[in-house]
């Protein structure tokens, strides 16, 4: 029995990214294949999935897997160790998923044998399309460290680009190499691997630049197909005299500025494979380099070095894209961060991002090119281990005088081990906390001391003794315990130094409030106060200990100036924008004077008040909030109570 073919496309129809049963079924198989797959959480494996099953879509609508879409299964971070036979068994569990589903959604045996036959070549041509890929990265590899021996060897400047574009022609199989060197005068032909005589160049082959129309097509195409044709009397029309017919066209810059190209040329007329993309994609950072340093005036080469020293100098990790997002720079700490020793350049920074994010740094990345500049922005990216890496963001384009937006510098910091921006504001910070923690220490002992002999004394005081001297003795005790409590304050406050380092994980405002109950039963019990969770949708991304440690400073301090009996106190975290969330504490208590809402957050820093206190509870506040790359602020009046607002990360 044959099968209805409208039976079968509409079958096939089902094979889509909006499937919510499909992508389930596939997040499965992929957790099934265990390995790099079971390192991403769910919502990052359904995206992955959402993501392949997309690909196949396009695969059934046009029938081929485009190259960018094969190296989205290469290049990423996450795939430079995977080993090959984990992604083909996670290959064939999806097809076997794929395959059971249909045949579970088939009119009849006919109709799902007729689709899965339509999707079995196209899943067997993709899996081997990237299982080729791999390979040739692998020998691009080596075929750069042969580059970067020849570079290191050979000095004469011509012998140097003959040799290297003889090792290019041979690795892509084409019958031609040729390596231009560009500036903003002319093009000239540095290096060919056959003998420029033999195919029609002169050995000294230089052009105006503004007759070399070909590449004009180069600023924003990462290859180019060009059609050799034989009008003028550039480069291009006497490799067509010569009989050359074809050429596959690579540009070749560095810091956004063309410096060269290689073409690859054939006498057939057919179009080239695309075996040599991974060639060209692997070695043009080196081989631009090299034209760089070969074009370039030496003064130029020197302010190059000085802005290079600089980028990388960067405590934060940098980056520069292009207009379509592709990496065109990365600083040491961007690559030892992401766990990938330097290969990066070309590559979209999409590719980077968590899976869990792809959606959302899609809207910010319209943002940016729309608005030219954000600020303290939220993305995670996803290292070469896997691991899910929270990130601040600053982006703006640079500006030159010739092309607007070509540029986009991106400055990126772990939110959960945030940096301090002034460096004389961290120095004090952390001469003041090894200082606190010296004096808490060497205080302890000395005013356990205190207390206990004052203590001793009023015991043993005879009967006789005058209220006067009583009362001295009971001033001496209440003193000692006041400075034991501003000891144990400083030691706090020492502490809070490593309260945002280290992982971080998804904190439910649920548990940071019970844990806050608990610890303060008392004082709450005493006062006959209750706290009220009024806004509690959104979770936060940050170390669970000293995020309760910082809350149960913000009740503890609410609860101390509010005024009447049973005081209510509201606790909430509402959205900022994606990634970000307020943490909020609300008082209806005495308030809070204008002149003194930075103050509060400064050590030992109190206004003028008769309630208890140290001054030190909000600078941890500030001191956690900044560790976990956010701030503190308040809303208040005085006489109308406080809002204290955390600004945190959110997953």
């Amino acid at each position: 029995m044959s099968a209805d073919a409208q039976a079968v496309s509409t079958l096939l129809g089902h094979v889509s990214p909006d499937n919510d049963e499909l992508i389930t079924l596939w997040t499965a198989a992929l957790r099934r294949a265990g390995g790099l797959y079971v390192t991403l959480d769910d919502e990052a494996l359904r995206v992955t999935a959402r993501g392949t099953v997309r690909m196949l879509r396009g695969l059934l609508d046009s029938g081929r897997l485009g190259p960018e879409d094969a190296r989205r299964f290469v290049d990423p971070p996450q795939y430079r160790n995977q080993p090959l036979d984990e992604f083909v068994l996670a290959s064939m569990l999806v097809d076997r998923t794929l395959r059971d589903y249909l045949h579970a959604h088939a009119p009849d045996v006919a109709t799902a044998n007729a689709a899965t036959a339509r999707i079995d070549p196209l899943m067997a041509a993709g899996m081997m399309q990237v299982v080729r890929l791999r390979q040739r990265r692998m020998n691009a590899g080596q075929l750069l460290a042969d580059l970067g021996r020849l570079f290191a060897d050979v000095r004469r400047t011509r012998a140097l680009f003959n040799a290297v574009a003889d090792r290019l022609a041979r690795d892509t199989g084409a019958d031609l190499c040729i390596i231009c060197g560009v500036d903003s005068a002319q093009v000239e032909v540095l290096g060919t691997s056959l003998p420029p005589n033999t195919v029609g160049l002169p050995a000294d082959l230089g052009m105006p630049r503004d007759r070399a129309s070909w590449l004009d097509t180069l600023t924003d195409a990462p290859q180019y197909e060009l059609v050799l044709q034989p009008s003028g009397e550039g480069l291009v029309a006497r490799l067509h005299r010569a009989g050359w017919r074809r050429a596959q066209v690579r540009p070749l810059a560095t810091h956004g500025r063309l410096v060269g190209a290689v073409l690859l040329v054939q006498r057939a007329a057919e179009p080239m494979g695309d075996g040599f993309g991974e060639v060209l994609q692997t070695v043009h950072p080196l081989l631009a380099a090299q034209l760089s340093l070969t074009r370039q005036r030496a003064d130029l080469n020197q302010a190059a070095a000085a802005i290079d020293e600089l980028f990388d100098a960067s405590p934060n990790m940098m980056c520069v894209l292009d207009r379509l997002g592709r990496i065109q720079r990365t600083n040491q700490r961007f690559r030892e961060e992401i766990g990938v020793p330097g290969d990066l350049v070309g590559m979209p920074l999409s590719w980077l991002v968590h899976p869990a994010w792809v959606e959302r740094f899609e809207v910010l990345w319209n943002r940016i090119v729309r608005e030219g500049q954000v600020d303290q922005e939220r993305v995670d990216l996803i290292t070469a281990s896997s691991a899910r890496l929270p990130l601040a963001l600053e982006a703006h384009w640079l500006e030159d005088d010739s092309i607007v937006h070509r540029q986009c510098m991106v400055a990126l910091w772990n939110v959960s081990a945030h940096v301090e921006r002034e460096a004389r504001s961290r120095q004090r910070i952390d001469d003041l906390s090894q200082f606190a923690h010296s004096v808490a220490h060497d205080l302890k002992a000395p005013l356990r001391t205190i207390a206990g002999f004052t203590a001793l004394l009023l015991e043993e005081l005879p009967e006789d003794t005058s209220d006067e001297l009583r009362a001295y003795a009971a001033r001496i005790e209440g003193a000692a315990e006041r400075a034991g409590d501003l000891v144990s304050g400083l030691l706090h406050f020492a502490h809070s130094a490593d309260m945002g380092a280290g992982a971080s994980e998804v904190v439910a405002l649920a548990d940071l409030v019970e844990d806050v109950r608990v610890k303060l039963a008392a004082d709450l019990g005493a006062a006959g106060g209750r706290v009220e969770v009024v806004e509690d949708a959104t979770a936060l991304l940050g170390r669970p200990v000293p995020l309760a440690t910082m809350l149960g400073n913000l009740v503890a301090n609410a609860l101390r100036y509010s005024d009447g009996d049973a005081p209510r106190i509201e606790i909430g975290v509402r959205s900022d924008g994606v990634g970000w969330a307020d943490l909020y504490v609300r008082d209806f208590g005495v308030g809070i004077d204008a002149a003194l809402h930075e103050e509060i957050f400064e050590l030992f820093r109190r206004g003028p008040t008769d309630r208890p206190g140290s001054g030190i509870g909000l600078a941890v506040v500030r001191r956690i909030a900044r560790a976990h790359g956010g701030d503190v602020s308040v809303e208040s009046a005085v006489g109308r109570g406080s809002t204290f607002f955390v600004r945190l990360p959110t997953p």
